[in-house]
C-alpha cells in the first residue's frame, strides 16, 4: 500500500460511520453487471473494523477498473460493503451522535 493509505490508516476513523477506525486486509470485491456476479478476491483495502466500509487504495482500484474494463463508480465499492440489519443501524446512528457530540 501506499505511503498515503498508510497514513490515512494510522489516523482516520471510518469516514462512513465515525466509530470504527480503518485497518489494512485483503478482500473480495463483488458486484452484479449484467445479471453475473462478479468476484475479485484478494485486494488490498482498508476496512472498518465496525461497519465494514471498504476503501481501496489507488493499485487496488487500478486492478478493478482493468478487469470490469471502466473504472469503478464509489456505488459498487458501497455496495461491496457490509450490509447491516436496522437493530445495527440503529445502533451505528447513536454512537455516530454519541462520537460528534465528544468533538
Amino acid at each position: 500500500m501506499s505511503s498515503e493509505t498508510e497514513a490515512r490508516e494510522a489516523h482516520d476513523p471510518c469516514p462512513q460511520c465515525y466509530v470504527g477506525g480503518l485497518k489494512r486486509a485483503v478482500v473480495t470485491f463483488s458486484a452484479v453487471r449484467g445479471g453475473s456476479l462478479i468476484l475479485v478476491p484478494d485486494l488490498d483495502a482498508l476496512l472498518c473494523d465496525v461497519c465494514g466500509y471498504r476503501e481501496f487504495p489507488a493499485h487496488s482500484a487500478e486492478a478493478l477498473a482493468t478487469l470490469l474494463g471502466r473504472p469503478v463508480n464509489a456505488d459498487e465499492v458501497e455496495r461491496s460493503a457490509v450490509k447491516r440489519s436496522p437493530a445495527d443501524e440503529y445502533m451505528m446512528n447513536q454512537l455516530r451522535k454519541q462520537r460528534q457530540n465528544h468533538k
